[in-house]
C-alpha cells in the first residue's frame, strides 16, 4: 500500500496542477463569452483540489487516536453537493423559454471533478479529463451539419371556411420539405379565417431560401423565422 506523507510542496504542486486545468477550461468558456470564465474555473478547480486534500489528509491526527472513527469521505461528498448552488446560478430561462447556461454549469461540475482527481493525486485522470472536455468543446462547436439545429418559423395565412383550404396550405408547405408542427385557426369574419402554423425547416434550408419559397404561397399574411 502506498504510504502518503504530508508534504506542503506536494500539496502546492497539486493546487497548481488543478489551477492549470481549470484555467484551460475557463479560457475556452471565456472565449465564447460565457458567464463563467477563467477566474471562476480556476477558483473552482483549486478549491475542489484543496478540499479533497483536506478530506484525505486533514484528519490523520484524529484517525491515529485509538477508538476514533472518522468518515473522511464526507468532505469530498460535500464538494459535489455544494457545487449545485454555483451551477444553479449559471442557468436561466429567457422569456422565449430558451434554457441557457447548461453547458457552462456542466463545465463547472466537470471542473470540480478534475480538481478532486488531482487533489487525490490522480494526475493522469485529471489531465485526461481536461483534454477530453477541451476536444469535445472544440469539436461540437464547429458547424457540423448533423448537429445543426433546424430553423423554426411561424407563418400566417388567410383562408376560407373550407377544410380543404387548410389541407392545401399544409400540402404546399410539406412539398417544400417544411414540417408543420402545429396549426391554429381563428375566425376573422363570416367566411374568413386566419391559419397560424408553427413549422420546422429542413436542416439545409437557410433563411433566404425559406423566404423565397414562402412568399409564393397565396394568401400569405406574415412569417417569422
Amino acid at each position: 500500500m502506498e504510504k502518503y506523507v504530508i508534504n506542503d510542496s506536494i500539496f502546492l504542486f497539486q493546487l497548481i496542477c488543478a489551477g492549470l486545468c481549470g484555467t484551460a477550461l475557463g479560457v475556452e468558456r471565456q472565449s465564447r463569452m460565457k458567464s463563467a470564465g477563467v477566474r471562476t474555473h480556476f477558483i473552482v478547480s483549486v478549491a475542489s483540489a484543496l478540499m479533497m486534500i483536506v478530506s484525505k489528509y486533514g484528519f490523520l491526527d484524529v484517525i491515529s487516536i485509538e477508538g476514533a472513527s472518522v468518515d473522511i469521505s464526507r468532505v469530498a461528498a460535500g464538494i459535489i453537493s455544494g457545487i449545485g448552488i454555483l451551477g444553479g446560478g449559471l442557468i436561466f430561462i429567457s422569456k422565449q423559454g430558451l434554457v441557457r447556461g447548461m453547458t457552462t454549469a456542466a463545465g463547472i461540475w466537470m471542473t470540480v471533478g478534475i480538481g478532486m482527481a488531482i487533489g487525490a493525486r490522480m494526475y493522469v485522470l485529471g489531465f485526461e479529463g481536461t483534454i477530453l472536455i477541451l476536444l469535445m468543446q472544440c469539436l461540437f462547436h464547429r458547424k457540423l451539419e448533423i448537429l445543426k439545429d433546424p430553423l423554426r418559423a411561424k407563418v400566417m395565412f388567410s383562408i376560407g371556411d373550407r377544410k380543404e383550404d387548410v389541407e392545401t396550405v399544409v400540402h404546399k408547405l410539406e412539398a417544400m420539405g417544411i414540417e408543420v408542427s402545429m396549426i391554429k385557426v381563428e375566425r376573422k369574419g363570416d367566411k374568413n379565417f386566419q391559419m397560424k402554423c408553427e413549422t420546422v425547416l429542413p436542416r439545409n434550408m437557410e433563411r433566404g431560401n425559406f423566404t423565397k419559397k414562402i412568399v409564393v404561397i397565396e394568401n400569405l399574411l406574415s412569417y417569422e423565422v
